[in-house]
């Protein structure tokens, strides 16, 4: 499924649920050229019900590479096959954790947004509880299409551009 980023003026929300329709471009700047506030202080990802406020993995949110070489460095040397999946998920999850995801809110009975997240408990129960770097990692490992489509978008150019077309010709 193809999604849809919509960005509002004042809180950059993209909604993760819809088809994007996107203009061609009509030159490189237009193409490439990011919000570097929008890859550093990160974009909200709507998911309905809860949201995940995400930095760019790469580009000017250096933490990104700072923490992935933190986390990844004594592996520099072993294949990918050798760790295993299982191991490699949870290397990413810890850095997606500490770099690249920003906030992440759920709706309360009244419906509106507050810190936290939801955690599948051993018993089977769904509950609401803090965000840290543990409970984000808990959830990245136990639901890795989630996990796949915020690392998705987290690497998308156009996650971090502005929506409106701005004429960059020089002029």
């Amino acid at each position: 499924m193809t999604k849809k980023i919509e960005t509002t003026e004042t809180d950059n929300v993209k909604d993760a649920t819809a088809v994007k329709s996107t203009p061609v471009p009509v030159n490189p700047y237009a193409m490439f050229m990011t919000e570097v506030d929008m890859e550093v202080s990160g974009v909200w990802l709507d998911y309905g019900s809860f949201r995940v406020k995400i930095a760019r993995s790469g580009g000017k949110n250096t933490m990104y590479s700072k923490i992935f070489a933190q986390v990844a460095g004594k592996y520099k040397n072993v294949s990918v096959k050798a760790l295993g999946r299982e191991k490699v998920d949870a290397l990413y999850a810890k850095v997606y954790a500490r770099a690249v995801i920003k906030a992440w809110e759920v709706k309360d009975e009244h419906d509106d947004w507050k810190s936290g997240l939801h955690i599948l408990g051993a018993d089977g129960t769904v509950s609401i509880k803090p965000m840290n770097v543990d409970n984000i990692i808990a959830v990245l490992t136990s639901l890795p299409d989630l996990f796949s489509d915020i690392m998705s978008q987290s690497g998308e150019i156009a996650t971090f551009q502005k929506e409106e077309e701005e004429d960059i010709t020089g002029n």
